[in-house]
């Protein structure tokens, strides 16, 4: 069997089922009959076929018909329940489920196919689609011993190997436990690294969701300090601050560097954020009650100076997003905000200059 992406096995998994070599005729001693059965269809009684029927279902879901196929497939499930193509009409049943997004249904239709499905790669594939129903249902916990469950399989490779992982990271994410999150998203990162010549992991999107993720724990924690006084604890801010800035961008940077679709532009628009945001805090900084009139403007002239290449970074920044999105497509919400923060840092710039013209 060839080697199928963990995440996107979308396609029916029974399709072997659908047709035997022409060119080679089975014994007869070997040959068997497709189950029928009668069923009434408005005033007519017809003559329904489990291959047949199959085959229309599996066609429709090629063919993005999901609802339609969700129909057919569950026909097969109910008219010929003994035969061999229940389980796999099950299975793919709850695949047309979780490509509706009715993530519900699915678990108990997945659940019950991998209870009937022979063979241990495909029960495995079941698992593998309850963990996106997981996801689907924001059940991280869930999500969380289904990752480790795929993990704890021998000879996964590289590609799955690195998505459950990502996976995993990104539950423990969800679920608030930021230090074990990065963890496993640092050796799925590892993995990465070490496989460049993998085909399926190159511009791969869980990848770039993972360092975008990075970026956002780095930028949660960056916003979560501001400059106070007295000076002594404003430079120990600055310097933690720093850092975290520093951890973000470069979390950011490497998943624009992969541009994928939605991450690398919404990785674009954090990281025009993360200068914009820095120019917000340092123009919020606390400053001494005392100072008088005279010197605080001294102070914001100079502090405009300093930010100011902030400002032009951050309109930088904004605007190649913009270009990558126009690129790449598919990431119009993160768009729409860079358009918004290029706005912004625009407005400000133009604030500075009538500012100067009116001096």
């Amino acid at each position: 069997m060839m080697s199928r992406p963990l995440w996107k096995r979308a396609t029916p998994i029974a399709m072997l089922l659908l047709v035997g070599c022409a060119t080679s005729p089975l014994p007869e001693s070997t040959l068997e009959l497709e189950p029928l059965v009668l069923e009434a269809q408005g005033q007519k009684v017809v003559e329904v076929d489990a291959r047949e029927r199959f085959q229309v279902a599996a066609d429709a879901y090629a063919r993005g018909r999901h609802s339609e196929a969700l129909r057919l497939f569950q026909d097969v499930a109910r008219l010929f329940p003994d035969s061999k193509f229940a389980p796999h009409a099950l299975y793919n049943a709850g695949l047309a489920l979780v490509q509706l997004q009715r993530f519900d249904e699915a678990l108990s239709v997945l659940a019950d196919a991998r209870e009937r499905l022979d063979a241990d790669e495909d029960r495995f594939d079941a698992l593998c689609q309850l963990g996106t129903c997981y996801e689907g249902l924001e059940r991280w916990q869930d999500v969380r011993g289904v990752m480790r469950q795929v993990l704890a399989r021998k000879g996964l490779n590289v590609r799955d190997r690195v998505e459950a992982r990502i996976r995993l990271g990104l539950a423990f994410h969800r679920l608030g436990d930021w230090a074990q999150a990065e963890r496993e998203l640092d050796l799925a990162l590892e993995e990465h690294r070490k496989n460049p010549g993998v085909p399926s992991l190159k511009n791969n999107p869980w990848v770039a969701r993972a360092q975008f993720v990075i970026g956002e724990m780095y930028r949660e924690l960056f916003r979560s300090i501001q400059f106070r006084l007295p000076v002594e604890a404003m430079e120990r801010d600055l310097s933690d601050k720093s850092s975290f800035f520093l951890k973000a961008q470069t979390a950011y940077l490497q998943a624009i560097r992969l541009s994928t679709k939605p991450w690398s532009v919404g990785a674009g628009f954090r990281l025009g954020e993360l200068y914009e945001a820095m120019v917000e805090d340092m123009m919020k900084a606390e400053i001494p009650a005392d100072m008088d009139e005279t010197d605080r403007r001294i102070y914001f002239e100079e502090l405009k100076k300093y930010v100011r290449p902030m400002v032009e970074r951050a309109v930088d920044i904004y605007q190649r997003a913009l270009q990558m999105n126009d690129r790449l497509g598919g990431a119009e919400e993160w768009s729409k905000a860079s358009e918004a923060g290029l706005d912004r840092m625009q407005r400000m710039l133009e604030a500075e200059l009538r500012e100067k013209t009116d001096e």
